[in-house]
């Protein structure tokens, strides 16, 4: 008979995943109750690497309520970068004005700078651009409205349940092809609170200053039928 793992039990199960992380990444294995400081390192310079042990371990919910504020901004920085790229290179593909291109290029050569999170910020993030791009309604677009820095912990969460769940949000929506990217993933997860009642009554639950993974979890865990399960295990 298999023993059934309790909930309680979930920081040593945490710290037992860790015999799968490769000798070769840049940090050592984040525990549970060791240096803030090594999460917020791990954080930044493995977030795919973090990405995959979460999803493989059998508590994501208990793991990621123990975490700051400040670590999953860290954790969702590069996705960050990525989905505003995405949305200036769509602005920019609908902007005729010879000034709002320029300042779009200028904008977009920036954000592609590949550099560590301190270093981009000022150039990402300048004051002068977010102003220009408050004033066109962030060009209607949800993506580049998140992406405000005033909104920088509201995306974090809604960029890791994207990119966490992506598998159980497509299956879910039931969208063409499959997202490879957080930009991608980002519109999805965005999607499917529009559309569907429960995801966003799960989500919003503490209002949007929070999220409960908790409850995340669980409504993935019982809202997707018995096809969509078998898709989740092929995916």
């Amino acid at each position: 008979m298999e023993e059934r793992m309790d909930t309680d039990d979930w920081p040593d199960l945490w710290q037992a995943l860790g015999v799968e992380w490769p000798v070769t990444a840049s940090t050592p294995y984040p525990l549970v109750y060791g240096n803030p400081e090594a999460w917020l390192k791990t954080a930044q310079v493995e977030p795919e690497l973090l990405l995959h042990h979460v999803r493989r371990f059998v508590f994501p919910g208990e793991l990621l309520a123990s975490l700051g504020d400040h670590v999953l901004g860290m954790w969702t920085a590069q996705w960050r970068q990525a989905c505003l790229l995405s949305g200036l290179l769509e602005y920019r593909r609908r902007v005729q004005d010879s000034i709002q291109s320029l300042w779009l290029d200028q904008w977009i050569v920036r954000t592609q700078q590949r550099l560590p999170s301190s270093r981009l910020a000022p150039l990402i993030d300048n004051t002068d651009d977010w102003v220009k791009l408050r004033e066109v309604d962030y060009a209607t677009d949800d993506i580049l409205r998140l992406c405000d820095p005033h909104r920088r912990i509201r995306l974090s969460y809604h960029l890791l349940c994207a990119v966490l769940f992506d598998a159980e949000i497509f299956a879910l929506t039931g969208d063409g092809e499959k997202p490879l990217e957080p930009p991608e993933q980002l519109r999805g997860h965005l999607r499917l609170l529009r559309n569907n009642s429960h995801y966003k009554e799960v989500y919003y639950a503490d209002g949007g200053s929070k999220v409960d993974w908790r409850k995340l979890v669980c409504f993935f865990n019982t809202a997707l039928a018995p096809a969509e399960q078998q898709f989740l295990l092929e995916y």
